[in-house]
């Protein structure tokens, strides 16, 4: 097709980076963009690849407290130099590698004890220094920047254990176009949570240790090792939603990860107003009013706290999310993140510009608030509440609003049902109607259930107004577009209002 850009194979998408900068390995940890080398065709590139992966695979195997076996500068060079190509085709060919990392992180040792990290942590260091084969002959040098990170607040084994949490991360939720850096919601919501062919594809594969042993492993090391447990979770509730979701909600996971949340937030909110009191200071004016300039500035203070909006957005509009789930979640501690939240976003100019889903929790959690709580909201909330009660007088914008989380919801449609994909003993996502391609059963029965619903909107109703308004804005277009375009697409081609009335 003329004017059509040529596509590339995945062979010739993959990047592998040079090393890191010879400073703290979370410079690079912090924003894993293309350093310096290109490999864009060499078949030699994806056997290195592959080599590489198979190397550390082992490495990660034989690892123990006392003798790692692995060099952690090397790895630190391989994971944080691989795009999104690249993990991809990991998550493909070398499943046994992300197994063996995923051992890793799951493993006892990682403990949070401190003394013993930093003990595992001098190990890796002589391990580097007395016998890799690439960091050992530099010498001194070597022993100079060990000693550095020794004495530094990130030792070692933290930051190995980190990037290997943010490894896994990118593979089981690449990073979206919209934060290209930050796993979130695909695009493209998948059928089903594991498939044959790509890492993970079994239960055990994402859960080692079972759902309750590996979940809570990761909530209590949220406390302790960075942010990397905290994106690990939010990139396991986008792909097995329900089983981490409900070990999240056990009381001494959910009490620990709110508190752990709302602590970060509350670091991230001194961080934004240090540096946007520097910023003010530094154009001459202290008093200014917040810009487009000084979010660049606050933005770059608070990257290291990016994972924890993330886990906020994967909990309250994440893939299979129900409509309560943040009220679950947030029990008893609404105005606590409420104002941990907006103690954030109230330092920006645009409240969406850290995590375009942020603002929205900071509304859910305000309309969930007692009236004491509720005084003196931030602009954007009135705003918010007065446009939104004016939008939602729209029939076409409150349907289109609604569709997208019809669409992306993987359980069973059926009444009383809610049976979630990943319970399907054949491994296989739900049929689905065979007439609108947008509600799926686990069983006939259900479908028929739902067909002749007599309490509500059946099916047979539903089904006819889905195939219309589909075909006028597909599904793979809801995906992409906002409610006031879709809506719009709808008035163009002159859709009936009546034909909105009854909502999926």
């Amino acid at each position: 097709m003329a004017g059509r850009l040529p596509t590339r194979t995945m062979h010739s998408a993959i990047a592998i980076h040079g090393p890191p900068p010879r400073s703290s390995p979370s410079d690079f940890l912090a924003a894993p963009l293309p350093l310096d080398l290109y490999f864009g065709t060499m078949p030699g590139d994806i056997s290195r690849l592959e080599r590489d992966a198979c190397t550390f695979a082992a490495q990660f195997r034989a690892f123990t407290a006392t003798t790692p076996s692995l060099c952690h500068h090397c790895f630190y060079a391989f994971a944080g130099g691989l795009d999104s190509s690249a993990h991809g085709y990991l998550s493909t060919k070398c499943p046994q590698f992300l197994d063996a990392v995923m051992g890793f992180v799951v493993s006892d040792f990682c403990a949070s004890d401190w003394e013993r990290r930093k003990a595992m942590s001098t190990e890796l260091l002589v391990f580097q220094t007395l016998s890799c084969p690439t960091c050992s002959p530099l010498g001194i040098r070597d022993l100079m920047h060990a000693d550095f990170m020794i004495r530094s607040n990130e030792i070692p084994f933290d930051t190995l254990f980190d990037l290997c949490c943010r490894l896994l991360t990118r593979c089981l939720v690449p990073p979206s176009r919209r934060q290209r850096n930050t796993p979130t919601s695909p695009s493209k919501i998948p059928k089903k949570p594991f498939r044959s062919g790509s890492w993970p594809s079994t239960f055990e594969q994402l859960f080692p240790r079972g759902v309750e042993q590996t979940v809570s492993h990761f909530v209590q090391l949220t406390c302790v090792i960075q942010s990397g447990p905290i994106a690990l979770l939010a990139a396991m509730l986008q792909r097995c939603r329900q089983p981490v979701f409900e070990e999240i909600m056990h009381p001494r996971h959910n009490c620990l990860l709110l508190r752990r949340v709302i602590a970060a937030l509350g670091e991230a909110a001194e961080l934004a107003s240090a540096a946007l009191s520097a910023h003010n200071q530094s154009t001459g004016s202290p008093n200014a009013s917040r810009t487009p300039t000084s979010d660049r500035a606050v933005l770059k203070e608070i990257a290291k706290y990016d994972d924890f909006a993330v886990l906020l957005r994967a909990i309250s509009s994440g893939v299979d999310y129900e409509v309560h789930d943040l009220d679950r979640f947030a029990f008893c501690y609404e105005a606590r993140l409420y104002r941990s939240v907006v103690s954030v976003l109230e330092k920006l100019y645009n409240p969406f510009a850290w995590d375009y889903d942020l603002p929205n929790v900071a509304i859910f959690l305000y309309s969930s608030l007692d009236a004491a709580d509720r005084l003196d909201p931030p602009m954007f909330i009135r705003r918010a509440v007065f446009e939104g009660s004016k939008r939602m007088e729209d029939p076409y914008i409150r349907v289109a609003c609604n569709l997208p989380i019809v669409l992306q919801r993987r359980a069973c449609f059926g009444p009383r049902c809610g049976k979630q994909v990943h319970e399907n003993p054949s491994g296989k996502a739900f049929a689905k109607c065979a007439r609108c391609r947008a509600i799926q059963y686990c069983s006939k029965e259900c479908q028929r259930n739902d067909w002749t619903l007599k309490n509500g909107q059946p099916h047979k109703i539903i089904c006819d107004i889905l195939s219309e308004v589909l075909t006028i804005v597909s599904a793979e277009a809801v995906a992409k577009t906002a409610p006031d375009g879709i809506a719009q697409a709808w008035r163009n081609a002159d859709l009936p209002v009546l034909r909105t009335g009854a909502t999926p």
